[in-house]
């Protein structure tokens, strides 16, 4: 019997903690929402395993232009994450459909596209700081281990960089 109560008690909390999670809906273009999930979900999933938040893609009607996405996350910091990895996304593959085939253009982008949801946007914060292009943000980055201080001294060490 106490085990019984434990094990319900345990799961009216779980039943709480799912109704608290802050949940938000955005829409996307169609065209982008493969490009958004990533192959075989690659990036949804990647999104996932960094944080508390996850993405559910709904179907869209017939001529629809524009696709939600639910988000649900453990909190209004996470969704917030999650929405800017959504927008920064999308804004990183409309890049991507605007530069030429074969590019130096397309290349970063599809740089950009790979790196795992806190790895890109430690390199947005960089190019921000320091004007410096996203792919060497990229490379101080990896050279750096990962933190973005000492990317950030690399970078402003070789700079100045075209505003």
């Amino acid at each position: 019997p106490a085990a019984e109560a434990r094990a319900a008690a345990a799961a009216e909390i779980a039943r709480r903690k799912e109704e608290a999670a802050c949940r938000r809906t955005v829409s996307v273009p169609v065209k982008l929402v493969g490009g958004l999930i990533g192959k075989g979900g690659e990036a949804i999933k990647s999104l996932q395993q960094e944080g508390c938040a996850s993405i559910s893609v709904g179907k869209p009607k017939a001529g629809d232009e524009l696709q939600r996405l639910s988000i649900k996350a453990c909190s209004e910091r996470e969704a917030d994450e999650c929405e800017r990895w959504v927008w920064r996304r999308v804004d990183d593959l409309r890049a991507a459909a605007a530069s030429g085939k074969g590019s130096a253009e397309e290349e970063e982008i599809h740089t950009l596209l790979r790196l795992r949801p806190r790895r890109r946007e430690a390199v947005e914060e960089l190019h921000l700081l320091t004007r410096a292009p996203r792919a060497a943000c990229v490379a101080a980055l990896t050279a750096s281990g990962g933190t973005v201080d000492e990317a950030e001294e690399a970078l402003i060490s070789r700079g100045p960089y075209p505003a």
